[in-house]
């Protein structure tokens, strides 16, 4: 009787302890598989939505597609368009400070070929030159470019190793007024602004005559 009272009373002082230290009361284990999907569900990504807005962030060699989706997810005006960089040595990245894209070639100097949104009938004194205040004399030109006569303007940026002659122009789809601000850009040592210089460039020329509008 007196061993039973005892243990009796060390069952007691058990649960007190427990209450002392705030121990939770004992639950059933969860379902380690059950739990372990719903962790992965819940961490997983919607690879639906991504596959709809998302493009790897640096391409090259391949002809680089974006979408009008893609371009609307991002904030710019929906145009889709296609560029073939095969063959190439430019490495590519989309949706670089409010452009479609950005191309640069291999080290050794410049060679850029930046395409942003802009208005059918915009002025280049404003659009051209990226997201930087540009100090440098356009010079109004006229290109044959994909099968068109088009207006264009040529400036010179930089300066040594940096010095870039450039070449801008606005190649718009059949319809709409929304359009492509094309800005080709190669390393230069001469005194002559032109467009020339800059979309005589081989590889450049390439990648611009393969330009194609999709949806």
């Amino acid at each position: 009787m007196r061993r039973r009272f005892a243990l009796a009373l060390l069952g007691v002082a058990g649960l007190a302890c427990s209450a002392d230290r705030g121990d939770e009361p004992s639950q059933q284990p969860k379902d380690p598989i059950a739990h372990a999907e719903k962790s992965e569900k819940a961490d997983a990504p919607d690879q639906h939505a991504e596959a709809a807005v998302e493009l790897p962030s640096s391409m090259a060699n391949q002809v680089v597609t974006i979408s009008a989706a893609q371009a609307r997810a991002k904030g710019l005006p929906p145009l889709g368009f296609s560029l073939d960089f095969t063959g190439t040595a430019f490495t590519v990245s989309p949706f670089v400070e409010g452009s479609y894209l950005f191309a640069s070639g291999p080290p050794g100097g410049p060679l850029n070929l930046r395409i942003s949104p802009v208005a059918r009938n915009a002025a280049f004194a404003g659009v051209v030159g990226g997201s930087q205040d540009l100090d440098a004399k356009l010079v109004p030109e006229q290109v044959e470019l994909l099968g068109l006569t088009r207006h264009a303007v040529a400036w010179i940026s930089g300066s040594s190793m940096a010095r870039t002659s450039w070449c801008a122009v606005i190649v718009a789809p059949a319809s709409g007024d929304d359009a492509l601000l094309l800005e080709a850009g190669v390393g230069y040592s001469g005194d002559a602004i032109s467009c020339a210089t800059a979309l005589g460039h081989e590889e450049l020329a390439k990648v611009i005559a393969s330009l194609e509008f999709t949806k």
